[in-house]
């Protein structure tokens, strides 16, 4: 009886903190309902749950192993299970461990839309959209599922469809963080920037973490520049289509084995210089996006640290490249370059330096990296 007594206030407390995202103080309550009952899975299966959203994926797994041990006929054990495997991009036991679930209860809401988190991580958009859509039928304003079925739709250009959903998303639940930034991937996919950048900045006021509205907001806002918006539809254009990156690979290779030597030599020069000039737009868009990103006053705050040094490592690059590429053609000339070109192009890279130095905190971070911790 004492055991019981013990059991369930700590049980309850426990999940309680976790609802609340306090899962350290959490994981104490529900350590001691195990004390309490060591035989009891449920304690496991809520410690599970809390190392997840703590980003402890590996504990979490080793976690639910125990909780499934102790009792494995408990379908969201094994939906759990399905979701931290996700996290470590494990996708194939993902699956199993979802279908594994559905077997034991085909009505868990859980395991559907872990399912259907798995096919869109995975880009099988239409499957994404079916384990949605199999939740919605029982659950028609189930939040996790109208967001997942958005986003499945945007990514299958159904764009009319998705903004259906996300306004019915937005009339559900319209102060969530997910239904604002899910408005503001569908409003940046038709073209409306300045809706989809209203619609992250509200889901960043929600809640700040957001990582999918930070992500957003840079888009929404380097997206109004035309050069960056291009880069940005053949990126898009390449990452969906898993052909269309062999397909422009083979198109080169075949280009330089078998049709080069035929054309002119003009004509080579000219594809090589568009090859060259498009693959250095693709390594330093995000850069250069990132570095003008930073002289916007909501959009730098949406920059991690790391965006912060790559931008202005992308700055640095670039004008060394510049001026490697003056060396090299003015030496083939024989000639030497006029004095202006040396002090425009040390120019840029010492600018470059200053503003890395006044934006980025250099200092703490090399602290940080090299000099041990004082005691």
């Amino acid at each position: 009886m004492s055991e019981s007594v013990g059991y369930f206030p700590n049980l309850q407390r426990g999940i309680l903190l976790r609802e609340q995202g306090r899962y350290k103080q959490a994981i104490e309550y529900l350590k001691n309902a195990i004390a309490a009952n060591p035989e009891a899975a449920q304690p496991y299966y809520q410690i599970a749950f809390c190392e997840c959203d703590l980003g402890e994926a590996k504990n979490a797994l080793k976690t639910l192993e125990r909780a499934i041990k102790l009792d494995p006929n408990v379908a969201e054990h094994f939906a759990l299970q399905a979701w931290v495997q996700t996290n470590l991009s494990r996708y194939g036991a993902a699956l199993k461990s979802c279908e594994k679930a559905l077997s034991m209860n085909p009505f868990s809401i859980f395991a559907h839309n872990t399912k259907a988190r798995i096919h869109l991580t995975k880009y099988n958009f239409k499957k994404a959209e079916e384990a949605a859509r199999e939740v919605l039928k029982t659950h028609p304003r189930n939040c996790y599922a109208l967001n997942i079925l958005a986003s499945s739709l945007r990514m299958q250009g159904r764009y009319g469809e998705s903004q259906e959903v996300v306004k019915l998303l937005l009339s559900s639940y319209p102060n969530v963080t997910e239904a604002h930034a899910s408005a503001g991937w569908t409003a940046l996919e038709i073209g409306d920037y300045q809706m989809a950048y209203d619609h992250f900045l509200i889901a960043l006021q929600k809640n700040p973490n957001s990582e999918s509205a930070k992500r957003g907001l840079k888009q929404a806002i380097n997206s109004r520049v035309p050069i960056y918006r291009f880069m940005r539809k053949m990126l898009v254009v390449l990452s969906r289509n898993k052909y269309a990156r062999v397909i422009l690979i083979a198109a080169l290779m075949v280009y330089t084995f078998f049709l080069s030597p035929l054309v002119p030599d003009p004509v080579n020069e000219v594809v090589w210089v568009t090859w060259i000039i498009g693959a250095y737009f693709i390594i330093f868009t995000r850069g250069f996006a990132n570095f003008f990103l930073l002289f916007h006053p909501i959009g730098r705050h949406a920059l991690t640290r790391k965006e912060k040094i790559v931008a202005y490592l992308t700055v640095c690059v670039v004008s060394v490249i510049l001026l490697a590429t003056c060396f090299s053609y003015f030496i083939s000339q024989e000639s030497y370059p006029d004095e202006w070109i040396f002090e425009v192009v040390s120019l840029s890279v010492l600018l470059s330096f200053l503003l890395a130095v006044r934006y980025v905190p250099i200092k703490d971070w090399v602290i940080k990296k090299w000099m041990p911790r004082q005691p």
